[in-house]
């Protein structure tokens, strides 16, 4: 195999495995995925933790909305992924934060969204 067939293998191996790993996407610290992505988990998330919700940056107290913290399934056990604060697009916008939602035996994750 050369050099290039080789560089483009190892390129689409890691986007696969990053793919398949699920990876938190665009921030470390705010689960969010691409369109269409659908997380399963075998068994209930814990209680969510309390957090206490820190004021809004002051140069984006009217836009600023907090979206809870929640557990994530990395595929081996949960991890708890802490609150912060999303933009809103629009003035109107209200903002529906993500949510496990049983579905017989197994947990799927309702991503946030904008309505």
């Amino acid at each position: 195999m050369n050099l290039l067939a080789r560089r483009r293998f190892l390129a689409s191996a890691a986007g696969a495995a990053s793919a398949l790993c699920l990876t938190a996407w665009p921030s470390a610290g705010f689960a969010q995925y691409p369109p269409g992505t659908v997380i399963i988990a075998p068994r209930e998330p814990p209680a969510p933790r309390y957090e206490v919700i820190p004021p809004p940056p002051r140069h984006r107290r009217d836009i600023a909305v907090w979206s809870p913290g929640h557990w994530h399934w990395n595929g081996r056990g949960w991890v708890w992924i802490s609150g912060r604060y999303v933009d809103r697009p629009r003035r109107e916008a209200i903002w529906v934060p993500g949510h496990w939602e049983a579905r017989g035996p197994q947990w799927v994750w309702i991503q946030p969204h904008w309505q």
